[in-house]
């Protein structure tokens, strides 16, 4: 599907470039087309020096595909999990889920590999954001679950 808009044109020419794939359409995962941590890294930066958008990695896990990702900067009044919890594999609805917990950061494309083997098995991935200058301090990871979940 093409474009609708000059954002979503935007957003085309910045997938293709950090992925190297040409061409991408607005439906197309960031992440079924190659897309992994690092080049997230790289699309926000494009996104940042192109759109002037300062966004965290999990923008790109909440909204994969241009459409997605453009709708999300067209709602600037839309809070952004920073961390939190992502979901990294649908599934199918009548199994289990499988909470992956990266205790780094926001990394998680971490897991997108082993999703890949799996995929009829819902995941979702947490972050709980340990503070490494804080090492033996559990307080960040015993905080994390009420964070994670809130409403």
């Amino acid at each position: 599907m093409a474009a609708a808009d000059n954002l979503e044109q935007q957003l085309v020419a910045i997938w293709e470039e950090v992925l190297q794939v040409k061409p991408v359409g607005i439906n197309d995962s960031f992440f079924d087309l190659g897309g992994h941590s690092l080049l997230v890294v790289r699309l926000l930066d494009r996104v940042r020096e192109l759109l002037h958008q300062d966004l965290p990695a999990a923008a790109v896990f909440q909204a994969p595909t241009v459409s997605q990702f453009a709708q999300m900067l067209r709602q600037p009044t839309q809070q952004l999990a920073s961390s939190a919890a992502v979901m990294i594999n649908r599934g199918q609805a009548d199994r289990a889920t499988l909470f992956c917990v990266h205790v780094l950061g926001e990394q998680m494309g971490f897991f997108k590999p082993m999703a890949s083997h799996i995929p009829d098995q819902p995941m979702i991935g947490l972050s709980a954001d340990l503070d490494p200058t804080h090492a033996g301090d559990l307080s960040s990871l015993e905080r994390s679950p009420s964070s994670i979940f809130r409403n």
